[in-house]
């Protein structure tokens, strides 16, 4: 079985996703990452790694493919937004030179929900009909209107809510963190089979 994992952090950030690829290697699972540049928590590119290309690693037996991203800086809205952008243009870009085939692809969704996107992408080109599984971390739009601190405003909050029914919708298995995040979803996507 081949599996694509896609991300916006990976080793040598430390997220749970390192330890459940390192898992998926050990039991014969063939797996390669998508990510950006390391640049979490200090919001540089880590020393050692150009942002200006494509960047092939190994980890373990994983292969990590790294795209260029803006580095998040010190978090501010603008900031994060480049970031989360900036990986969305960049992943997707990456895939169609890629010109592999996998059995499944695997988004571990720390934030925003738009790391889908590129999921989505190669699924709609390719026409193979690659399952898409998502590990929801954080809950969009909710988790937006959070971290800016602002009230939900009724025609962003329906943009968003549009943004994730379709990326919900394109994922076959949605993965939640927390029993607490089902109504949300379901109330989004409440004919989801996944």
């Amino acid at each position: 079985m081949k599996i694509l994992i896609i991300t916006e952090h990976y080793w040598p950030e430390n997220f749970r996703i390192n330890d459940l690829s390192i898992e998926l290697a050990k039991k014969d699972i063939k797996v390669d990452v998508l990510t950006g540049n390391p640049n979490y928590p200090e919001g540089k590119i880590y020393k050692g790694y150009n942002n200006l290309k494509w960047k092939n690693e190994k980890y373990f037996d994983i292969n990590i493919f790294r795209v260029p991203i803006i580095p998040r800086g010190k978090g501010s809205a603008f900031r994060l937004f480049l970031n989360y952008i900036s990986f969305i243009v960049s992943a997707s870009f990456r895939l169609i030179f890629m010109k592999k085939k996998y059995d499944h692809i695997f988004v571990f969704e720390s934030s925003p929900i738009t790391v889908c996107l590129p999921a989505i992408f190669l699924k709609k080109i390719s026409r193979a009909r690659t399952p898409i599984s998502m590990w929801v971390l954080d809950l969009w739009p909710n988790y937006f209107f959070d971290t800016l601190r602002m009230e939900r405003n009724a025609v962003l909050g329906n943009i968003l809510d549009v943004l994730c029914r379709f990326i919900y919708r394109n994922c076959d298995n949605i993965l939640l963190q927390s029993e607490a995040f089902f109504d949300p979803v379901y109330r989004l996507v409440p004919d989801h089979k996944g």
